[in-house]
């Protein structure tokens, strides 16, 4: 018997294919750049002085109620020796110290010519409604004697909104329309006509209008609107109304 030799089969293992993986490269993302714009600051005023002020307190990095607070005061009274020195220049050197006196010192003439100015040309305005100096003067002292307070608040408000030409206007029709002034009294202008109204109030019914017709207006001004056109009828009303006696 031969000896056979059975072979031994050694099974081979699979060889996996090989992939090359290309590395994956991540593309950096620039950062966002955000541009912040700073608002300029506001250096002009309503006067060159007022725009040097507004100039000098930007460059040493004070308020410009600084100015406003030395000079209250002063512009109170009329009086530049009561400018506020020490709160001015508190925290100033020398030189800055002296800078901001000599703007003070202006800025306090600077407003004192505005002021008065502008009372010049509210007297002007006035004188010229009422036909002059003394026939405002009149007028004028007739309402503040014999008008109710709310007509005087009325007054006030305009006022206080430098409406200096309706205030004046309110004044007048009131002592024409309510009999406080007449001819004789030396106030010709406050005389008005009837216009095309057809029926007559007296004086107590005309301050009551007018009493109605200030809560409806409230602040704004009687020369525009309806506003206007009611008083317009009212006045016409009370001057018809004296005619006939009421």
């Amino acid at each position: 018997m031969s000896d056979e030799v059975t072979p031994v089969v050694t099974p081979t293992a699979p060889v996996a294919p090989t992939v090359t993986v290309a590395p994956v490269v991540e593309t950096p993302t620039a950062p966002t750049t955000v541009t912040v714009v700073k608002e300029a600051p506001v250096y002009t005023g309503s006067s060159p002085i007022e725009t040097a002020v507004n100039v000098f307190t930007q460059s040493v990095g004070i308020d410009s109620t600084v100015f406003q607070n030395a000079l209250v005061n002063a512009l109170n009274y009329g009086d530049a020796n009561l400018i506020d020195y020490a709160a001015l220049t508190q925290g100033l050197d020398s030189e800055k110290a002296a800078q901001a006196k000599a703007l003070a010192q202006s800025l306090f003439a600077d407003t004192q010519a505005r002021q008065a100015t502008a009372v010049q040309q509210a007297q002007s305005t006035v004188y010229n409604l009422a036909g002059g100096e003394a026939n405002w003067k009149v007028a004028s002292d007739a309402f503040n004697t014999s008008a109710p307070d709310y007509l005087k608040v009325a007054v006030a408000q305009l006022l206080e909104s430098n409406n200096v030409q309706h205030a004046a206007q309110l004044v007048l029709d009131t002592v024409r329309n309510s009999g406080m002034v007449n001819t004789q009294q030396g106030v010709p202008q406050v005389q008005g006509g009837t216009g095309a109204v057809q029926q007559g109030i007296s004086q107590a019914e005309y301050f009551a209008e007018i009493h109605k017709l200030n809560k409806e207006t409230g602040n704004r001004s009687y020369a525009q609107g309806s506003s206007a056109q009611r008083l317009n009828q009212l006045n016409a009303q009370r001057a018809l109304g004296r005619q006939q006696g009421l």
